[in-house]
């Protein structure tokens, strides 16, 4: 439900009080995970974001690049955000397809062939999340505790969509990050880059395939 925060595996919430609009009843989801937690699944479908004010409308965070969020494969699909920036992290193979089209995009990773080729295993044990059709002003998934890694088989963001506020990810080892069908562009001006992964990001393989088009999100 909106508005709460859920320690996996826990499918109790507790109410979200947001520092930022302390006045405002939060629509904030924010799912927070400890160390060493195994996921299967976690998956975003058909969801709208967004709230005038707010940073990042969606956010993946780990602690520190000795405890991340570790993700086999990260697919974002049929979506659309104000601005996407990747930093501090891993990523083994980048996969943008020539539908994803951005106000600018600046790919300035560190090419490094010792990058893992990250792969979870077997998903017995596993905990699952699912949230689909909501509407939310963001939406956090956040490593709470460190001494380990949070390990994440497969996540998606299918048709999330935002108005508002950036898509940030920090702290994180992806296995295989796919991106099909997804705009990014929060000024139409195709000279300042709306899309970036920093140079604090490392990479083994990268098919870069996104397009330049003036694309103004509102």
């Amino acid at each position: 439900m909106v508005g709460a925060s859920y320690d996996a595996p826990s499918m109790i919430g507790n109410p979200v009080v947001d520092r930022e609009f302390p006045a405002d009843r939060s629509q904030t989801l924010q799912i927070n995970v400890p160390a060493n937690l195994r996921l299967d699944k976690v998956t975003f479908t058909n969801i709208n974001l967004g709230k005038a004010g707010i940073t990042d409308a969606f956010q993946i965070t780990g602690t520190s690049t000795s405890d991340m969020i570790t993700i086999d494969t990260l697919t974002i699909k049929n979506s659309e955000f104000p601005t996407m920036d990747f930093a501090n992290g891993d990523i083994y193979e980048i996969t943008a397809t020539t539908d994803v089209v951005a106000a600018g995009h600046t790919f300035e990773m560190t090419m490094a062939s010792t990058t893992n080729d990250v792969v979870i295993g077997s998903g017995r044990g596993a905990t699952s999340y699912v949230a689909e059709n909501m509407t939310v002003d963001r939406i956090i998934l956040n490593q709470t505790t460190t001494g380990g890694d949070v390990l994440i088989d497969e996540m998606t963001l299918d048709g999330v969509r935002a108005w508002t506020g950036a898509f940030n990810a920090d702290y994180f080892e992806i296995g295989r990050l796919i991106l099909q069908n997804v705009r990014i562009g929060d000024d139409g001006d195709i000279n300042s880059a709306d899309f970036v992964i920093n140079s604090s990001v490392s990479v083994n393989t990268v098919a870069d395939g996104v397009l330049e088009e003036p694309v103004f999100i509102r």
